[in-house]
């Protein structure tokens, strides 16, 4: 009786670490080029990635940014709640950029009940966000070209 219930045990407490660690896991990295500037981008392709984003953290490397990655081009939106710095929207279609939103400040807690929500100009696939100034740092604008290296 001992040992099964010490094997129970251990089990849970590997199950338990396996499913935290995947929780918390960094993400996947790729280096990406946007018309002439470079960055180092975490991948958000799925929807537990997509739905944290950047939301908790305190600060955002220079030169890093999170690129969100959808299966089909619509009008997603974004908004802000959660995050403690500002940012800039790089809205992506096909490669290309299709739309900058700068500058854009953290959901005020306290504040309207329902954060703003931003979107694209027209449909998007990915949505790069960077640390506010970044698009202006690195003269990104409408028809340049994104890639990435995985």
């Amino acid at each position: 009786m001992y040992w099964i219930l010490l094997v129970i045990v251990i089990v849970i407490v590997i199950v338990g670490t396996w499913w935290l660690r995947g929780r918390s896991a960094p993400l996947q990295t790729a280096a990406l080029t946007v018309g002439t500037a470079q960055f180092t981008a975490e991948i958000a392709d799925t929807i537990p990635l997509r739905e944290r984003g950047l939301s908790g953290r305190e600060r955002l490397e220079d030169g890093y940014g999170i690129l969100f990655v959808f299966g089909s081009p619509a009008q997603h939106a974004f908004w802000m709640k959660g995050m403690r710095f500002a940012l800039d929207f790089v809205w992506i279609r096909d490669g290309r950029v299709i739309g900058v939103t700068e500058n854009v400040p953290p959901y005020a807690e306290g504040g309207s009940l329902v954060p703003q929500l931003y979107y694209p100009p027209s449909e998007a696939d990915r949505v790069l966000e960077l640390n506010a100034g970044e698009i202006g740092k690195g003269k990104i604008k409408i028809g340049d070209t994104v890639s990435v290296v995985h």
